[in-house]
């Protein structure tokens, strides 16, 4: 999970799920930005009003990965809040479909 610093001094974070098909690993990186294409799945709030979609996964950028190179996401490890609140949402969004 390669970390970019912006100008700002804000951290952004490259993250998203990992699928096993036919035993090999694939990265599905996690947009926040809600895109609208047919290859994306749009990550939806549950009971929330105010808000259409969270994110999308982006299976147009999906790549195989090494098993090597996963890294596991700790939440905890978030320092904003804000950030932290909505990997969280996008995470169990994503839960909810695991078989």
């Amino acid at each position: 999970m390669p970390n970019v610093q912006y100008r700002s001094g804000n951290n952004k974070f490259f993250y998203g799920t990992v699928l096993n098909i036919q035993r090999i690993d694939y990265f599905v990186p996690i947009s926040s930005k809600q895109h609208n294409r047919e290859d994306d799945i749009q990550i939806k709030p549950k009971n929330d009003k105010y808000c259409k979609e969270y994110a999308t996964l982006r299976f147009a950028y999906m790549l195989p990965i090494p098993h090597q190179c996963i890294t596991m996401l700790n939440i905890s490890e978030i320092s904003n809040n804000t950030q932290k609140e909505r990997v969280r949402k996008e995470l169990a969004y994503c839960w909810k479909f695991k078989t």
